[in-house]
């Protein structure tokens, strides 16, 4: 059976947190009638996504009982083969359910990848105080490699000598001791500056979290969109009001998310519908709950794959330098 194309986000979703661990072995997940609604389905094309799910033997109906993760499904996550080396790929926690997604898909890359080479991945959440520079020094003495997605909430100090290690969403590598795969915040500026000159703006508000990370990328449009000849400003938090003369670009699909809801509180359109807006990281494409806006997304299944190839090459030798490994985005509108 090949993965029907409408069902492919809630297909998707599932597989990410079957492989996440998140829906465990002999587990009931949401009913279908919730699914579809979640993802916006009718009925039937949820049921075609559960389907290939059974059909891949992920997933097996139980007779007016729902549908549950199978029995003999062996999670990549604890798997491995014989000689296999020892992956410890560190997640948040609840405080970070908005990046979960982020996680989940990039782990599903990381894996893929990682299974043909018969490694053992062991997913470990990080504490959000500075417990968590002990929770990385000792796994650091017992993994062969660490996978880090950095937090805001998490204060990291620089790794043990000779750690191989990967990351992504930091905004430094941590003294020269992490590589580290990013969205290409250039890029992402020259893309949003084409954007707008298409959609024949003058003036564009950015309005970006305070992370340096972010705010990097609101400032790299800045200086190309002046060089343009535009002018632009950036917003103290989300804009109370959307004027159709302005373009608004987003550093953060969470900001982004942000902005629209707080639209429909107050029971006005989504701004998307009617001002030329963008934002940027692409998670709006793998969460059902988010509105519809224009994104520029980074391929976060291919950062994972990217993030494995990396940190195999410094398995094989912990001494060559770090890297900064940079992903074009694409826009999804």
């Amino acid at each position: 059976m090949r993965k029907p194309e409408i069902s492919e986000q809630l297909i998707n979703y599932l597989e990410e947190r079957l492989l996440a661990g998140e829906y465990r072995p002999g587990m009931r997940i949401p009913s279908v009638r919730r699914l579809a609604a979640k993802f916006c389905l009718s009925y039937g094309s949820a049921i075609r996504g559960i389907d290939f799910l059974c059909e891949q033997g992920k997933l097996e109906k139980a007779s007016k009982r729902g549908i549950y993760v199978c029995r003999q499904e062996t999670p990549l996550l604890i798997g491995g083969g014989a000689g296999g080396r020892k992956i410890v790929f560190f997640i948040g926690s609840e405080l970070d359910a908005d990046c979960q997604s982020l996680w989940y898909t990039a782990l599903l890359g990381f894996s893929q990848s990682a299974s043909k080479r018969g490694d053992c991945i062991v997913m470990t959440p990080l504490p959000h105080d500075s417990d968590c520079n002990r929770v990385l020094r000792e796994n650091a003495r017992e993994a062969d490699g660490l996978v880090i997605f950095n937090s805001f909430y998490w204060p990291l100090e620089p790794l043990p000598a000779g750690s191989a290690a990967v990351g992504a969403l930091f905004d430094g590598n941590l003294d020269g001791t992490l590589s580290v795969v990013n969205l290409d915040a250039l890029d992402a500026a020259r893309q949003a500056v084409e954007y707008f000159r298409l959609k024949r703006v003058r003036h564009v508000v950015i309005t970006s979290s305070s992370r340096k990370l972010f705010m990097t990328r609101g400032r790299l449009f800045a200086a190309l969109w002046r060089s343009e000849g535009g002018s632009c400003v950036f917003s103290d938090g989300i804009p109370p009001e959307f004027d159709p003369a302005n373009g608004y670009l987003f550093t953060s699909d969470q900001v982004c998310q942000q902005a629209c809801e707080a639209a429909a509180e107050t029971g006005a359109k989504p701004p998307f519908e009617y001002v030329p807006m963008l934002s940027i990281d692409g998670k709006r494409l793998l969460r059902a709950d988010f509105f519809r806006f224009p994104t520029l997304a980074i391929d976060w299944r291919l950062l994972g794959q990217c993030l494995y190839r990396e940190l195999c090459a410094r398995m094989e030798n912990p001494a060559e330098p770090v890297k900064n490994i940079n992903l074009c985005g694409r826009l999804a509108v």
